[in-house]
C-alpha cells in the first residue's frame, strides 16, 4: 500500500534524480531547533507572566498612590512600602517584556533569544522573591498592634494582594526558567547526536599595545639631589637672615 504526503512526487519518470546519498542527508537539518518552536506551555506561562505584572503593578501602585494622597495619617510599616515601590517598578518591565515576548510569538512563532530570556528569568525570580516574602511577612505582622483605623486595614489588604501577585509572577518565571534550561538541554544533545558543535567565532583584527619605561640615569638623579640641597640651603640662609634682622 502506498503511502502518498507532500513530499511524493506526482510523475516519476526514467531519468529522475537519485535519492541523495548518506553524506548529503547529514547536511539536512534533521529536526528544527527545540528553542524556535513555540508550545502551548509557552503561550500559556507569557500570557500568564503579563496578566500577574499588570495585576501586580495596579495594586502597588494603588497603595502607593493612596498613601501618598489619601491615607497619609495611616502608620504602614517601612519595608512594606518598600517592597510594594519595588513591586511596581518589577511589574511594570516585566509586562512590558511579556508583552515583547507574546509579540514575537504571535509574529515570528518563536520567543526572543534564549540566553536574553534565561537572564530576565533569573532577574525577575531574584528580585520578586526578595520584594514580596519580606513584605508579605510584615504585612501581617506589623498592623496587629498599629491598625488604628479601617484606612490602614484598607491599605493592608491592598498591599497584601498586589504582593501575592508579585509572588505568583517569581513562581510563573521560576517555571519558565526551567523550562527554558531543558530546552536549551535539549538543543545541545540534538547538535552533538547531529555531529554539530555550537560554532563560537573570535573576532579577528590587530590588537597593539605599547609600553614606555624612561629610566632615569645615575648623573641626572645625583644633579637632581644637588639641586634640592642648594635649594634647602638657601631656604634656611634666608630664614636665618629674616631671624637676625
Amino acid at each position: 500500500m502506498e503511502h502518498n504526503s507532500e513530499n511524493t512526487p506526482l510523475l516519476t519518470g526514467a531519468d529522475a534524480e537519485s535519492p541523495p546519498d548518506a553524506n548529503e542527508q547529514t547536511s539536512i537539518p534533521v529536526m528544527r531547533n527545540s528553542t524556535a518552536e513555540a508550545s502551548c506551555m509557552t503561550f500559556a506561562l507569557t500570557w500568564l507572566s503579563l496578566a500577574l505584572s499588570v495585576l501586580a503593578f495596579a495594586f502597588t501602585f494603588t497603595v502607593l498612590l493612596g498613601i501618598q494622597f489619601f491615607w497619609r495619617d495611616s502608620r504602614i510599616d517601612w519595608i512594606v512600602r518598600e517592597s510594594c515601590a519595588w513591586m511596581m517598578i518589577l511589574g511594570m518591565c516585566t509586562a512590558l517584556i511579556s508583552f515583547l515576548n507574546l509579540g514575537f510569538l504571535y509574529l515570528r512563532r518563536r520567543a526572543m533569544p534564549l540566553v536574553l530570556n534565561l537572564v530576565i528569568d533569573v532577574i525577575v525570580v531574584f528580585y520578586s522573591f526578595g520584594c514580596t516574602i519580606p513584605g508579605l511577612i510584615e504585612n501581617y505582622s506589623w498592623c496587629e498592634w498599629d491598625c488604628d483605623g479601617s484606612n490602614t486595614r484598607v491599605i493592608q489588604i491592598v498591599a497584601g494582594i498586589g504582593l501575592s501577585f508579585g509572588l505568583g509572577l517569581g513562581i510563573t518565571h521560576l517555571v519558565l526558567f526551567l523550562m527554558r534550561c531543558t530546552l536549551a538541554i535539549r538543543w545541545l544533545i540534538e547538535r552533538r547526536r547531529n555531529g554539530s558543535t555550537p560554532s563560537f567565532r573570535i573576532p579577528t583584527g590587530q590588537f597593539t599595545v605599547e609600553i614606555t619605561f624612561k629610566l632615569l640615569r645615575h648623573d641626572n638623579a645625583d644633579v637632581l639631589e644637588s639641586t634640592n640641597r642648594e635649594t634647602r640651603g638657601e631656604s634656611i640662609t634666608a630664614e636665618a637672615n629674616r631671624e637676625l634682622v
